[in-house]
């Protein structure tokens, strides 16, 4: 597919296939997570090229950073698009970044393979380019909820404490946590 997608973007000979990254690097994001990510990614690129590339291409990635921030990220998915004429890009780490990107990826019709922003915002955009393969936020709040009301029926808990991020995805996880925790007679 990304062959194809190459063929209808460019009449010059294919000789390799860019993918574009984008991942947290440097603070104030989550970086050590962005640099595993950007690691595997590279260890990845470099195994496949070792097999003899996708249709005996070799894979160039090439990942900029995002401080995981929102402009930040917009500025890098469009250097992305634009400047290194990627048919593809691949990550995200932190929701608020992941909001504004598929924003950028939708308006170039770029496809976004998203692996760590989690808000359900993301989904409800449904932007065609847009390919998510984390879990929502509101996966996230069944499974504690369902876990603390299966606590407290077994009269293991009474009452929380909850500390969330000040992001997108930590005030949309809130945002449904709580009354599901009070729902099922848990005091918060």
């Amino acid at each position: 597919a990304i062959y194809y997608y190459y063929w209808i973007l460019s009449t010059e000979e294919i000789t390799e296939i860019k993918i574009g990254g984008i991942l947290p690097l440097t603070p104030p994001g989550a970086y050590e997570c962005g640099r595993d990510g950007a690691l595997i990614g590279d260890i990845t690129c470099e195994i496949i090229n070792e097999r003899g590339g996708v249709l005996g291409r070799p894979i160039k990635l090439i990942i900029y950073d995002t401080m995981g921030t929102a402009e930040r990220g917009v500025a890098v998915a469009e250097k992305l698009i634009l400047e290194d004429k990627v048919p593809i890009i691949v990550g995200g780490l932190h929701s608020t970044v992941g909001l504004a990107v598929a924003d950028v990826v939708h308006k170039y019709h770029i496809p976004w393979v998203n692996v760590g922003c989690s808000a359900d915002r993301i989904r409800e955009l449904s932007y065609d380019e847009v390919f998510s393969s984390i879990t929502q936020s509101a996966g996230n709040v069944e499974a504690i909820a369902g876990f603390l009301e299966q606590q407290h029926n077994l009269g293991r808990v009474d009452r929380v404490a909850v500390f969330i991020e000040n992001s997108d995805w930590g005030i949309l996880l809130w945002e449904k946590l709580k009354p599901a925790l009070q729902e099922a007679g848990i005091q918060v």
